[in-house]
């Protein structure tokens, strides 16, 4: 809040609700009782600055409270500032909405990509010895996109140098605690946790942009804040992946889940008990078979749900 008063920005009546939100839309994190930057707050601020650096400029902000206060006041004619925002900001709206994916990914890594030299007080990377594996060099590094290891230094010169191997710090973890060992772990990321008792599939832990996930198959989970990606267990991973299809169920389809019968012994996807306006019934990706009057949901099993899929 006393950044946001330097700067000129917002009002103090109103500071309180703009943190609200930007922990909420999990834009920021709270550490250590103070508001650090997410990953999914950096790509986007990555790509607001990549497209539209005018106006999320601290100075334009801050004019535009003394315009607003101006407006209020009589001094300014309301009109005349919306058609000067809009004449400057439409085309740039129009040429952000016209980008393809790629080149919006490719802005967005380009902004990202000075990420590397220096931690907060200016220093630059710290040494954190040779990899035992390969004989780079490993180190930790702060950027715009937060703290993060690194091995090597890339190969190649100018635009053929291959990016080295990088690994985003956990949101938890104090950058004074890594160490070499630590660093080598996190390099190795994503890891196997173990297989899905009902598939066989592997479920992997991993950090990305928005942070720690757990992965199996086509479903990604995020690992809660204050729990470790390199030491989350099986059991625990089972049951927010879990949560996640839940959810995810429930989002696609316009009734109640009652409970998760197992999975299609052909291709380990769930099959699911859910009630809707006209009664319970079984799901499996697109197929759905309503329950005879006889079957009582409590008892259905899986085996007895395959059947009524398959009849």
């Amino acid at each position: 809040m006393r950044r946001l008063d330097e700067l000129g920005i917002g009002r103090p009546s109103t500071w309180t609700a703009v943190l609200a939100v930007l922990r909420e839309r999990e834009y920021a994190v709270l550490r250590d009782r103070h508001l650090a930057p997410s990953e999914q707050g950096r790509v986007v601020t990555a790509f607001l600055e990549s497209a539209f650096g005018r106006w999320v400029d601290y100075g334009f902000t801050a004019a535009m409270e003394t315009d607003l206060d101006r407006i209020a006041a009589g001094a300014l004619a309301w009109r005349g500032m919306l058609e000067g925002f809009w004449a400057g900001f439409r085309p740039a709206l129009d040429e952000a909405g016209a980008l393809k994916r790629g080149a919006v990914r490719e802005a967005v890594e380009e902004r990202l990509a000075g990420d590397d030299e220096g931690d907060e007080n200016g220093a630059g990377p710290r040494d954190l010895g040779a990899d035992p594996d390969t004989g780079e060099a490993l180190s930790l590094r702060r950027g715009p996109t937060g703290w993060y290891v690194q091995r090597g230094a890339g190969a190649g010169k100018g635009k053929d140098k291959a990016r080295p191997a990088r690994m985003s710090l956990p949101p938890a973890l104090e950058p004074g605690a890594v160490d070499r060992d630590l660093a080598r772990r996190l390099l190795a990321l994503p890891r196997e946790v173990g297989q899905h008792p009902e598939t066989g599939k592997p479920v992997l832990a991993g950090i990305g942009r928005y942070g720690p996930w757990l992965r199996h198959g086509d479903t990604y989970a995020p690992i809660p804040e204050g729990e470790d990606v390199l030491t989350v267990g099986l059991n625990r991973a089972l049951a927010l992946i879990a949560e996640k299809e839940i959810r995810a169920s429930r989002a696609r389809e316009p009734s109640q889940v009652l409970r998760r019968l197992g999975r299609h012994p052909g291709d380990g996807a769930p099959v699911w008990l859910k009630t809707g306006r006209h009664g319970p019934f079984v799901a499996y990706r697109r197929r759905y078979a309503s329950l005879p009057e006889d079957v009582a949901p409590e008892e259905l099993t899986l085996e007895r749900a395959l059947a009524l899929l398959d009849g």
